[in-house]
């Protein structure tokens, strides 16, 4: 499908909103569907984009507050994991080995949470972008 404007900023695909015609054409790709099905470009477009940013906004915020919470309690697991490691290997205890697992799992379910938090708040963020977009902006032609 031909767009006037390849950079609006928003796409559609099945209810499903991207922040680019061309992450949208990507997604068709990968999933085997057709091009043709990316809604861009046009008030109806953007009045869609919009209707799904401001329903799923306010979830997404609080699972990312969720997930800051659950970050929190990671990092002091974390942190304390490390510490019992360093004591351990201080001391010389036998099977300090176990001690570095459970550091290293630690670390990892940190990193892991603070990925998904990243991911949250790209989505956040690209939702947030859609909902000041105005038609005027974009150069929008109206049907008629």
């Amino acid at each position: 499908m031909q767009f006037n404007n390849v950079n609006c900023g928003y796409a559609l695909v099945d209810n499903l909103v991207f922040d680019s015609i061309r992450a949208a054409e990507n997604y068709c790709i990968s999933q085997g569907y057709d091009t043709a099905w990316v809604e861009a470009d046009s008030d109806d477009a953007l009045l869609k984009c919009k209707q799904i940013a401001s329903t799923v906004l306010p979830c997404l915020r609080h699972l990312l507050d969720e997930q800051r919470k659950l970050f929190e309690t990671l990092c002091k697991r974390s942190r304390s994991e490390g510490a019992t490691l360093d004591a351990a290997k201080a001391k010389h205890e036998l099977g300090w080995e176990v001690h570095e697992e459970w550091a290293n799992h630690a670390a990892g379910e940190v990193s892991g949470c603070y990925s998904s938090m990243d991911l949250l708040r790209k989505r956040i963020n690209t939702y947030e972008r859609i909902m000041r977009i105005s038609p005027k902006e974009i150069g929008h032609q109206t049907k008629g």
